[in-house]
């Protein structure tokens, strides 16, 4: 049986240069989202710290949604609500 495109794909790691690019932010600004929770990564080593592309997007959906004073949520396959997404996001310890 052969594997899906979706079960052998990885997701896409960036760089904090890269996500301090795409945020228009400092790397000592993504630091502090990471540290304090706000943004999801991944540490690979305390200098080896990547975040998932899908990571970033959430967490730009979230920031745009509060902005707009709207309260995002996740949605299943259904496009049924499941849960506010802040709920979802668990904070990165390191």
């Amino acid at each position: 049986m052969a594997a899906t495109k979706k079960e052998t794909e990885w997701p896409e790691l960036l760089k904090l240069p890269q996500v301090a690019k795409v945020l228009a932010c400092s790397e000592s600004m993504v630091k502090k989202l990471i540290r304090s929770g706000r943004l999801p990564a991944v540490t690979i080593s305390p200098k080896c710290i990547r975040v998932r592309k899908d990571d970033l997007k959430a967490f730009l959906e979230t920031q745009a949604a509060k902005a707009r004073g709207v309260k995002p949520v996740i949605l299943d396959e259904t496009h049924e609500t499941i849960s506010p997404l802040w709920q979802t996001v668990k904070p990165v310890k390191g």
